[in-house]
Formats: C-alpha cells, structure tokens, sequence
C-alpha cells in the first residue's frame, strides 16, 4: 500500500502481538511465540524475522539516526533497538552512528554497569536511557547535546518513567513533577512552571508532552506543526507518543487521538471500523481519500479534504457504487442518477444535466465517465487530450475504465474502443485485443483481461507497469494506478507489477520509487479499488463452503439455482456483480454450463467435493 496509509503486518504478528516500538524510519512488533519483527522503509514491505526467540519481554525501545536527507543522498541509516527482558536484562540490536564508526565511548552496544536490574528503557537518536528497579535514570551513546548527562538533582529522587526525544531526555519523579535535560533549541526542555500531577510523559524531535492525572495533556517545545496543541475535546487520556511533528495520545475508552503535522497521514485518525462498514458494495480510491459504499448505500469518506471530496452531500440517496478522481467524488445512487462533490476546476463535479440510467460510473484524473444501461457512455470534466470526446457510434458498451488523461470502453462482443491521450501509447489497441472480459485504465496505461485470464498490458512502461509478470496465475480484473497495475486472481489472490510512486518522509522532499507489492498469501478479496499511488481491498475471511453455496447457508439448494437462473445469459464483467457470482466456470458468462456445476455440488457443504477449475481453458497443458 501506500507509505503513507496503515497497512497490516504479516499474519505471523496477527492477533498475538504483545508489544510495538517505533523509531525514526524503522519499527518492530514481538509476538507472543518470541518472534521479533522489524521493517525499516527502504525495505517495506519486507520484514526481517529475527532467529532467536524472545520471552519474557517487558518493553522494546527504537531508536536511530539518519535524517531522511542523509538517507536519500546515499549515506547510511543506523536504527538500533532496546529487547528489555523481566530480569532487567537488556539486549541491543544495530547501533547508533557513534558506535558504527567505532566510536566505542558512544556505542548503544556498550552497555554501562547499571547499579540495579533495569525496569524500563527508552531510545532517542543517537543515546539511550535506562530507569533502574531503584529509580536511577542511566544514560548512554551519544552526549552531543547532553542528552545523557542525567542531572544531579535526580540521583536522590525516586524516578518512575522516562522518555527520550531525538536529542533531550525527560524523567518523571513519583511527586509528579518532570524534569528535562539535553538539546534545547526549542524549548523542548523548558519544562512549564508548576507542571504537576503528571503520570506520563513522551518526547518527539524537539518536543515533549505530558499527561496528567485528571486525563489532561500539555505540550511543550517546537510547535510549528501544532505539535504541541492537542484538540480541545480531548479527554481522559492514558498516555501519549510523538513523532517527529506530531503527537498522539491514546484515551481511556480505547479511542486515538492525533495532532500536529499531518502532510503524510501520521495525525489523520482512519474511520472507525463500526457497523457503517459491514456489507460494503464499493470502493474507490483517489489521491488522497477514499469512499466506500455498503448494502444500505451509505456513503463513507474520508482523507484529504482540501476540495471538499470527502463531505459527502446530505442530500445523496442511497447509493450502489463510488468512484474517486484526484480530489473529486462521484456516487451512483440507485435511481440511476449520479452525484458529484469536490474539485471542480475542470468541470468534473458537473454532472450533465438529464443523465438517468446510470449502471456503472468511473472517474480520471479530472474527468468522469458514466455507462448507461441502454450501452452508451456520457463522458464530462476535463477534456484537454480528447477524454471526453466519446466516440459517436459508440454502443454496444458494458464497461468503462478511466485512466489520467484516457478512456476505455468495453464491448459487448469482447472488443475495446479507446479515446484521449496516446501520448503513451495507451489508446494504441493491441491487435490481439479480443474476447475481452474486464477492462482497466492506470494513469498512463491500458490493461485487459481476456476470457481465458491472460492480461493484456500496453502503453506507458516507464516503471514496468507493462510488463506482466510471465508466472501471473489467470486473472478475473484487473485496474491500475499511476505507474502500477493490479490483478485479482481466481481464488481473490491480488498481484501487483510496477511501482507504487514516490515516498515524501519529510523534507528536503527527495523521493524514491518502491515497487508495487501487495499480501501475496491471502486469497479470497472480493473488492479492490486502485488509486493513484494506493490500494485498498476486501478480503473474505468466511469465504463460502462451495463457489455455488450464493447466499451462503451451507447447503447448495433451490435458493442458489433461483439466484443463477436471475442472471442466466448475462455477461460477466469485473469481478464484483451478480453474473460474475454465477460464472463458476469463469468463462464470461452465465451458462448452462454453470447450471450443471451447481447440480453436480447439490446437497450440504461437505458432502460432495468436486474440483471445478475457476478459468476453463483450451491449452495443450
């Protein structure tokens, strides 16, 4: 997924996590088994499993220098991690620059003699502190700034937690009162006059914050991003981290709250997972916000909401289908009628005037396309490289796809029409572009997929989005990003190629491009929706007992045949509508061919096992 939006972690760390520590650019989980895992972002998604196993953990602490210009310019990143084990034993993974460089007087790696066993550690850039079981406060690595020359007034204090920002340390007395030492550029270490009652404290790149008994929070140090200034309804908090702009707080009724910068989504709360989100019918994704859709056409945005493309209209009925263009939205409610909201520089909110009988609705760049059920195409928004300039004897139309600045149309005899852009080659059909069943549109690219689940790839191959992978398994859909493109396979496995765009960490705004990549050991995603540089996608997690059990009762019976019979004849296009259920034999359409896949499975989940291969085909294997 996109760097800047959540995304699960291998399955190995899936409901057995115990603890989580993140530092600058690199972060790591350990499960219940021991297993500890790291990532670091010039490898995502990739994970490094470590060989041993740890017990009897009690905290983990990241820490690491190397400003992300460093990073980009070819100079070496050295995050290190604090494994805090029950006995008070502490073990370090990497190091710090000092340390690196053999500078042994400043290694993370060389421990001090600690006069107690250690009961809670904390990592800052390039130093580490450690709260000993007698309330000692031990620093170490590098003391540029004094981060570890740990005040005298704290040796007689009984100190209960400690926190560590990029270059300055905090302490907590058990009185309630905090004291700061190291870089004070800022101010991060002006600790403000009569601060008491604290229970918990957190430190960021020059900031720190406090939490207070009564649930309060106080910031202090750089507040350029409004690091320091948590929302005003904000209560009953249990503690608090920083980022290196931004702030976080985690409240007692299990909520998070967050602050500060927000140009990468760190301070942008997603929705919550509630009843709005069962059942969902669509997705769609732009730049920088998403829509979903669910079985009661409720419409759920949120994101980036410069232009207004996440305030869903008050007035939109319930809707069947979404769509996302760069910072505008569309909805089609199920009347027919389409709904626009957001950017509308280019026309693209503006929804021509009598459009009605509206059954599939998708959106460019700056442009929007609507397929009507009597097989035509309206087409409004921008139209600079001729996007909207719908061919005239186009008919015959059963699907539509949107690229940035391009168009596609789907036939009912399995051909493709193509219009706007061919800067690239993206409107330049493929001779061998027939017996087609779904159609996909990236930025600068075309992609198909025909009966048999071969993909079909032409246009813009700058980031070898063009290239389909020789071993891509057949394919129901497929769509595309800017410079990716995403298949869903038979079983709802996803398969990415190309590359998912630029990472923007912080400034001075040097980018690199990371390949696509998506889970590649989970089946069964019955929606996806590709954006710009992003993806989301549903996965089933109860998938149903045989591909012929429709409503899934666990029985193949008179229930399931009325649901094929519906939609007997009719054509399959994408992977998310009725006949695309009821094509078991994934040939493209509603047959009796799949009729007798449904006799032949007859009777209660379990009894009869038969195989049926989801994509026929003819091939000599």
């Amino acid at each position: 997924g996109h760097w800047s939006q959540p995304y699960l972690l291998p399955r190995t760390a899936q409901f057995q996590t115990t603890h989580i520590a993140a530092g600058q650019e690199h972060g790591t989980v350990l499960t219940a088994h021991g297993t500890l895992i790291e990532w670091h972002q010039d490898a995502t998604p990739a994970h490094l499993t470590y060989s041993d196993t740890y017990t009897n953990v009690i905290e983990l602490a990241a820490g690491g220098d190397g400003p992300i210009q460093d990073v980009w310019n070819g100079q070496p990143h050295y995050p290190f991690l604090l494994v805090l084990k029950d006995d008070g034993s502490i073990t370090v993974h990497g190091d710090n620059v000092a340390g690196a460089n053999g500078n042994v007087q400043f290694s993370i790696q060389q421990l001090p003699d600690f006069p107690a066993a250690i009961k809670a550690v904390a990592a800052g850039r390039n130093h580490a502190l450690a709260l000993s079981a007698a309330g000692d406060v031990i620093g170490w690595g590098s003391n540029d700034h004094g981060e570890t020359n740990v005040p005298s007034d704290l040796l007689n204090d009984n100190v209960i937690a400690i926190a560590a920002g990029k270059d300055h340390s905090l302490a907590l007395r058990d009185n309630g009162t905090v004291v700061a030492w190291g870089a004070n550029d800022h101010g991060q270490c002006d600790v403000p006059p009569n601060l008491r009652n604290v229970v918990a404290l957190a430190g960021g790149q020059s900031h720190s914050l406090a939490v207070l008994s009564n649930g309060d929070v106080i910031g202090w140090g750089s507040n350029e991003f409004g690091q320091c200034d948590p929302p005003a309804s904000l209560t009953n908090v249990r503690s608090v981290a920083c980022g290196r702009w931004h702030s976080i707080a985690l409240c007692d009724d299990g909520t998070i709250a967050a602050w500060g910068d927000d140009r990468y989504g760190q301070s942008s709360v997603n929705p919550e997972v509630n009843e709005s989100f069962d059942h969902l019918l669509d997705l769609a994704v732009g730049s920088d916000h998403r829509l979903a859709v669910n079985s009661e056409g409720d419409v759920i945005a949120w994101g980036t909401n410069h232009y207004g493309q996440v305030d869903v209209p008050a007035t939109l009925g319930p809707a069947i289908a979404v769509a996302a263009g760069h910072d505008h939205s569309l909805a089609l409610e199920s009347t027919g009628t389409v709904v626009a909201w957001g950017a509308n520089d280019k026309g693209q909110c503006e929804v021509p005037p009598g459009l009605t009988n509206v059954r599939e609705v998708c959106a460019g760049a700056r442009h929007a396309l609507a397929l009507r059920s009597d097989g035509t195409v309206v087409a409004w928004g921008d139209n600079d490289s001729g996007q909207c300039t719908v061919p005239d004897d186009l008919t015959g139309v059963i699907a539509v796809a949107a690229g940035n600045d391009h168009s596609l149309a789907l036939m009912h005899d399995g051909s493709v029409e193509a219009w706007g852009s061919d800067q690239f080659g993206q409107c330049q059909l493929p001779k061998s572009l027939q017996n087609i069943r779904d159609i996909g549109a990236g930025g600068y690219h075309s992609l198909a997929v025909r009966i048999d689940g071969t993909v079909l790839a032409w246009g813009s191959n700058a980031l070898k989005q063009v290239d389909v992978p020789i071993d891509l398994p057949p394919v129901i859909s497929v769509q595309g990003g800017t410079y990716y493109s995403m298949a869903v396979g038979r079983d709802g496995r996803l398969f990415a190629w190309g590359e998912c765009g630029e990472r923007r960490p912080g400034p001075p705004f040097s980018n690199r491009r990371y390949a696509a990549s998506c889970p590649t050991n989970t089946a069964n995603h019955q929606l996806l929706a590709a954006g710009p540089t992003d993806v989301m996608a549903i996965e089933d997690t109860c998938p149903p007992c045989s591909p012929a059990d429709f409503n899934r009762d666990d029985v193949v019976n008179a229930l399931d045949m009325l649901f094929l019979f519906n939609v007997l004849g009719e054509v399959c296009v994408g992977a998310d509508g009725d006949a695309c259920v009821a094509d078991l034999n994934h040939d493209g359409a509603v047959g009796l061919d799949d009729l007798s896949i449904l006799l032949r499975q007859w009777g209660e989940c379990g009894i009869v096992q038969i195989k049926v291969p989801a994509i026929r085909t003819h091939s000599p294997r």
